[in-house]
């Protein structure tokens, strides 16, 4: 059976839904149309469509900031603009949280505080590059907790294949 750094192997058909975002693949069965396939080009387009999320709930308290959640992009074209969104809440008001989008351990989006029991949406739309980490950390301030919930990328991805021989 073929294989090459970073392939995994296909196992039924070759459509793109079942290699829309992996690198490259290719089929062990010798009857297959494809016997290899990998993207030509991903191509991103904001929307409100999810692409990688990690939701559960994460509190923190201390006045400055803690990374608490992580998402690895990868497949990006150059430099590309990808929609954030992460929701936070305090302990109550008025005792505030704070949180704010990283690249790589690094502050790209701007602060955004809660001062409210329940969660509020921020999206903001960052540029990023391939293997990028993109972070949320949180803060609160005295006396209180902060608490990230949804934290996602979003957009569509398009693909275009091209054959590729093991």
């Amino acid at each position: 059976m073929p294989q090459r750094g970073g392939g995994s192997v296909l196992t039924g058909d070759a459509t793109v839904s079942n290699v829309r975002l992996a690198k490259t693949f290719y089929s062990n069965d010798p009857s297959s149309r494809l016997t290899g396939i990998k993207p030509h080009s991903l191509e991103y387009t904001l929307s409100v469509d999810i692409l990688k999320e990690e939701n559960t709930e994460i509190a923190e308290q201390g006045d400055s900031y803690k990374k608490k959640k992580t998402i690895k992009l990868w497949g990006l074209k150059d430099t590309t603009t990808i929609r954030t969104l992460f929701a936070i809440k305090s302990s109550g008001d008025p005792l505030a949280a704070w949180g704010r989008i990283y690249k790589n351990g690094v502050a790209v989006g701007t602060e955004r505080e809660r001062a409210y029991l329940s969660y509020a949406d921020f999206t903001e739309d960052l540029v990023f590059s391939e293997d990028d980490l993109m972070q949320v950390y949180i803060k609160s301030g005295p006396g209180s907790w902060a608490y990230v919930g949804n934290f996602k990328a979003l957009g569509i991805v398009t693909s275009n294949y091209e054959s590729s021989t093991p």
